[in-house]
Formats: structure tokens, sequence, C-alpha cells
């Protein structure tokens, strides 16, 4: 039994649950463009947002098609992902592209709660910075 859910765009919505693998007919990608520009390890997540705005969906095969393993480099683009901050600028930048599946209200309060975090983060980096040139420990 998978441990993948079900495909649904509300939970697409939350984030990205959907294989970089995933079986895709050709005519959908001439339809709908994938994004190579992002460059961000997240550009499979803003792809399948783009094809749930154009309503196709997904199905879960319950059985495994592909072998995958990641090499312990931690060579990746989405390993580059780890920072905090890094993920919240780019799911606010993924969120804003996809208004009409996230809505402006939703993109507000993520916002808001980016800003809230990316100025706590500043606050303490010129809190340690202040502390290293004054020599306090």
């Amino acid at each position: 039994m998978s441990t993948w859910p079900e495909y649904s765009v509300a939970a697409l919505r939350r984030g990205n649950f959907i294989s970089a693998t995933s079986l895709i007919r050709a005519q959908v990608f001439r339809e709908v463009q994938f994004d190579e520009s992002l460059l961000t390890g997240w550009e499979d997540w803003d792809f399948f947002l783009s094809l749930a705005e154009r309503g196709y969906g997904g199905v879960r095969i319950d059985e495994p098609l592909f072998r995958y393993r990641k090499h312990e480099t931690g060579d990746r683009l989405s390993d580059r992902m780890v920072e905090a901050g890094n993920k919240r600028k780019t799911r606010l930048a993924i969120m804003r592209r996809h208004l009409r599946l996230f809505g402006v209200p939703t993109y507000a309060h993520y916002w808001g709660h980016h800003m809230k975090e990316s100025l706590k983060g500043r606050a303490n980096r010129s809190g340690r910075q202040r502390s290293d040139a004054e020599g306090v420990t």
C-alpha cells in the first residue's frame, strides 16, 4: 500500500506531493509549458499547479513504476532549499504565480508570515553581529 496521498488540488496547494517522474501525456506538455527558468528545485510543483489551474488532475498508481536514489553529496537544487528563508521566498513566488488557486487572502496571510519571520531573522543576525563586534559572547 502506498504512503503517497490521492491527488487533490487542496493537497497540492499545501505542497508538492507528486513525483517529478510522473507519467504525463506529451500533448499536456505541449499545452502547458514547464518553466525551466525557475531553477529552485520546485519547478515541478509550479508545473503541477499550472496543470491544476487548467483543469488537469491525477490518479495515483499504487505500484512502483521506477526506482529513485539520492546521492549523499546533496547536490540537488532542492537540497539547497534547506534554509527556511529560501523556502518561504520560493513558496511566495510560486503562490503569486498561481493566485487563482491560492487566492489573495491565503497569499497575503503567507506573505505576512514570511515578513514576520524575515524581520525576526534580520534582528537575530544584527544582534549577533553587534555582539561579535563588541566582543560579547
